[in-house]
């Protein structure tokens, strides 16, 4: 595992928050950037320990009764530069266009018309649905961010993700619209 794997050093930023035990950064993770990148629970651990091997996080065993011991994760000093370095860098984004939505619409004059429209409508549902979770998001965080001015960070995040969700219902709906027009023009199904 490198450095080259942004989920790195998201566990490295995740751990920067407060000391953390592999479970506490799986739950923090679903609850928040799972939103935008995907880090499976098999991750974690082995990044855990690429991260206490190199350093950059240490960690203490916590018994806790009856229950079995926990590791608690804490940034280092090491740590923190890395990740100052990582999160000035510039951003690499991936290929914005990998869908297999696109894929299909691209050969789409290969199945009816109708199937293309359903395709559409079931990617505009999910992220209708995408977009109702983020606005909810938000709303939690705008209530705490009196508390801490630090959540105005989190909502700027939220917000891209509210404006690129209902970009991509906008683009929905004006395919439906297109798709619903040719197959008016054609006068047929396919």
């Amino acid at each position: 595992m490198t450095k080259d794997n942004k989920s790195f050093y998201v566990i490295l930023a995740v751990v920067s928050l407060e000391p953390m035990s592999g479970y506490d950064i799986k739950k923090y993770i679903e609850g928040s950037v799972s939103n935008f990148w995907n880090i499976s629970y098999g991750q974690i651990y082995p990044t855990l320990n690429r991260l206490v091997e190199i350093g950059y996080v240490t960690y203490d065993v916590e018994k806790n009764g009856n229950r079995p011991e926990r590791k608690v994760y804490c940034i280092t000093e090491n740590g923190i530069s890395t990740l100052k370095e990582w999160l000035v860098a510039p951003v690499e984004e991936g290929n914005p266009y990998g869908s297999e939505l696109l894929l299909k619409l691209f050969f789409g004059s290969n199945i009816s018309i109708e199937d293309n429209i359903n395709h559409v409508i079931r990617f505009r549902n999910q992220q209708s649905v995408y977009l109702e979770n983020l606005n909810s998001i938000r709303d939690r965080l705008e209530a705490y961010k009196e508390k801490d001015r630090n959540m105005e960070y989190q909502i700027i995040t939220v917000r891209q993700g509210q404006i690129h969700a209902q970009s991509k219902i906008e683009w929905c709906e004006e395919t439906i619209n297109r798709l619903t027009e040719i197959k008016k023009y054609k006068g047929v199904e396919k």
